[in-house]
């Protein structure tokens, strides 16, 4: 498995489920089917009670994956409590963004590129600034939920981290030089 495909983290959404459990989703502690199969429990009763759901009934959740292997027709990812699952190919390329990947760069001012992250609600993205000592960095995660930025023109961050808790950072506005986010690039002109 090469660092590109272990690194790529998902923004994994599902909704308007209408089953007890989505149709393509299947509880279980095997590995080897080709749905999105789950080596842990894939609800929170504090979230959701199964016996009362009902037809009809939306469901929503969000959770931040990294890839851990791919296989035909199949990705294994783990979450961020460190369960493991296999998703299929089509529910990833329907319902998932990567913060690496993308189909088109543009040249954009730093006010651009500070929107981007200010807008980026819960998706995850990538940007890449310049640390305190003048190195590089790029960090892969989200905004801090409820956050704004910090008067001193700071991001607010959870960086993801291959399959334990988001580690909380800051990104200065000043030193930003790259977002990707929902497939797109922005660098800074």
């Amino acid at each position: 498995m090469n660092k590109i495909t272990r690194d790529f983290l998902f923004c994994f959404f599902f909704a308007n489920f209408t089953q007890q459990k989505p149709p393509h989703i299947h509880h279980t502690h095997h590995t080897h089917h080709t749905h999105h199969t789950h080596t842990g429990t894939w609800l929170n009763p504090r979230n959701a009670s199964l016996p009362n759901f009902q037809i009809g009934d939306k469901l929503s959740t969000t959770v931040y994956y990294t890839v851990r292997a791919t296989q035909p027709g199949k990705v294994q990812v783990v979450d961020e409590t460190g369960s493991t699952l296999w998703i299929s190919n089509s529910i990833i390329e329907r319902e998932s963004f990567t913060a690496t990947q993308f189909e088109e760069e543009k040249k954009v001012t730093r006010t651009e590129l500070v929107h981007k992250l200010q807008h980026a609600g819960d998706t995850l993205f990538q940007a890449k600034f310049k640390k305190k000592n003048g190195g590089e960095r790029a960090l892969i995660g989200r905004r801090v939920p409820g956050s704004s930025d910090t008067e001193f023109g700071r991001t607010e961050a959870l960086e993801s981290m291959d399959g334990r808790k988001p580690q909380k950072r800051q990104i200065d506005h000043r030193t930003l030089e790259e977002v990707t986010i929902r497939r797109k690039k922005y660098k800074l002109k």
